[in-house]
């Protein structure tokens, strides 16, 4: 079995980047389309963004910081993927990965970025028992 290469992008394992997705798709629509508002499940969505966030003004301005805040992090993912020389494509993906879903697909390309590391300590140590 041949070895993976540990910076080739995948969906983060678990609940949580559905749900991140799912929340953010559903902020943005019921924030900035008010005839979704009345559909079943996103009138829900609705009412509880404006509980939490007191008016429709409100709840606009923190679905804008929230995609700030993934182009950010996404310009965080393609610096990294530039400095650590990473395929193209795998870069693409790994940005799209960001733009998507945030804080997990960086934790994910953390995990990769650990494993790449073990990896290669683990080579520097059997050169050095030879």
């Amino acid at each position: 079995m041949g070895s993976r290469d540990p910076f080739c992008p995948r969906w983060p394992k678990g609940p949580v980047p559905f749900l991140a997705l799912g929340g953010m798709l559903a902020g943005l629509t019921v924030a900035f389309c008010a005839d979704a508002r009345e559909s079943p499940g996103l009138s829900q969505a609705y009412q509880l963004g404006i509980i939490l966030f007191k008016s429709d003004e409100n709840l606009q301005f923190v679905m804008k910081m929230g995609v700030l805040a993934h182009v950010i992090e996404a310009a965080y993912v393609l610096y990294f993927c530039l400095k650590k020389m990473l395929d193209p494509m795998y870069s693409f993906v790994w940005v799209s990965l960001t733009l998507l879903l945030g804080y997990p697909a960086i934790a994910e390309l953390h995990k990769c970025l650990k494993a790449a590391w073990a990896k290669e300590v683990s080579k520097e140590a059997m050169k050095k028992d030879s």
